[in-house]
């Protein structure tokens, strides 16, 4: 596959225009209200600034799953306990700012690592990721998402890479990140995708069991505690396959089930007939996009989800970008960019009807702004399940060439 290349000095095109972005609504944080994502209260780092003063909290001895009076949202504990370990490392409240910029400067630079755009319409697309609504609302907030979507683009070079030391840290990486906030350990399927002998992979996927193990032993009790308490009410910036039967009136009681059976049923679709996907594609590349891939899918069908999180999209974009070119990619090609433009209007359309009912541009006399969100809610999360289906079309046909590959090197190793 032939890519354009564009001239050396316009590489730089892409951090710049973000940093430029991040720029103006630090200097101009009303353009993030414009857009439906305010302050809290006035204040950066708001999610980061929660989870410092749930630590300080329960070094002080008081309850961190009530509201917690050290933080100005009075937000309870939502996550597990390991993050109580951030007062006894010496980090505090008083740490929010340093340490927020710190993270989002970190995905901001894993983003420009990974992209690596290699033409305009490249560095275009990367922006209006990256810069869209849903992921300045991360930005905003500095939530763990962000370095979270930082560490998985380290961890597929971990798994990409030839050498055994490099590549066993891996499984480690993806456990610790699992007792952070307990959805990245979807992360594993990566594992499964590793090009290397299938006995190093099962021996992998052993490990990995070992460590989901410990982890989740030690989160189990967290787990149980949070699932209750998540809030799955319909709003501006979320998704989830479950909103979609919410403006169905689906009973609250069979949203999750129906969801869950649903995801099934469109996985076993996908897999139908399905072809293979080239065998050329960069080893990192699928890695990262199988890294995000399972990570956003099992939040889309197995709860509610800020927007925010489709900052994962990150990871698989340097995939769709070449799928979506390749001669040889076939009928999956189409999916490839209907995954790409789905993934685009999820991240853009609520801030944009933010931005019109902001503005007073109402689409039609006598609407509403309630019956203006409603209308876009069932757009964005009409659209979500497509989006769904277009990712676990092209996941099914990577795992179709793994599963090929993986009996060729069985062939191989019986003929020895």
């Amino acid at each position: 596959m032939r890519r354009l290349r564009i001239p050396g000095f316009l590489t730089a095109g892409l951090p710049l225009l973000l940093m430029a972005t991040l720029l103006t609504v630090a200097v101009w944080p009303v353009t993030m209200a414009w857009l439906g994502i305010p302050l809290a209260q006035g204040r950066w780092f708001a999610d980061l600034y929660s989870l410092l003063a749930t630590s300080d909290a329960f070094a002080l001895g008081l309850d961190p799953y009530r509201p917690n009076p050290l933080d100005p949202l009075h937000a309870p504990h939502w996550y597990t306990d390991w993050w109580f370990w951030l007062h006894d490392i010496g980090l505090t409240r008083g740490d929010a700012s340093w340490l927020g910029l710190t993270g989002n400067l970190l995905f901001l630079a894993a983003t420009v690592v990974l992209l690596r755009p290699a033409g305009g319409g490249e560095i275009l697309v990367g922006w209006l990721l990256v810069a869209s609504p849903a992921v300045l609302l991360g930005f905003n907030r500095a939530n763990p998402d962000l370095v979270i979507v930082a560490l998985f683009a380290l961890t597929a070079g971990l798994l990409a890479s030839r050498h055994r030391p490099l590549w066993l840290l891996g499984p480690p990486v993806i456990a610790l990140l699992a007792g952070m906030k307990f959805y990245p350990l979807a992360g594993c399927a990566a594992l499964v995708f590793v090009r290397r002998p299938a006995r190093e992979v099962i021996g992998s996927l052993a490990y990995m069991v070992a460590l989901g193990g410990l982890v989740g032993a030690s989160v189990a009790d967290d787990f149980l505690r949070v699932a209750p308490l998540l809030e799955h009410e319909l709003g501006v910036f979320t998704f989830g396959g479950g909103q979609l039967l919410r403006l169905l009136d689906c009973p609250p009681a069979a949203v999750a089930v129906a969801t869950a059976s649903l995801g099934a049923v469109v996985f076993a679709g996908a897999a139908w007939r399905s072809a293979p996907a080239p065998a050329a594609f960069p080893e990192r590349e699928v890695i990262a996009f199988v890294l995000g891939a399972s990570v956003l899918l099992g939040c889309f069908w197995l709860g509610v989800s800020y927007l925010y999180r489709l900052a994962f999209v990150v990871l698989m974009l340097p995939l769709l970008w070449r799928w979506g070119r390749t001669a040889e990619g076939g009928e999956n090609r189409r999916w490839a960019t209907a995954a790409l433009g789905l993934s685009l209007v999820l991240v853009w359309l609520d801030g944009l009807t933010s931005l019109a009912l902001n503005l007073g541009w109402l689409p039609w006399p006598g609407a509403t702004a309630a019956e203006i969100v409603r209308g876009a809610g069932w757009i964005v999360h009409g659209l979500s399940w497509g989006w769904a289906c277009c990712l676990s079309r092209l996941l099914v046909a990577l795992g179709h060439r793994r599963w090929q590959d993986y009996r060729a090197d069985l062939r191989l190793t019986a003929a020895r």
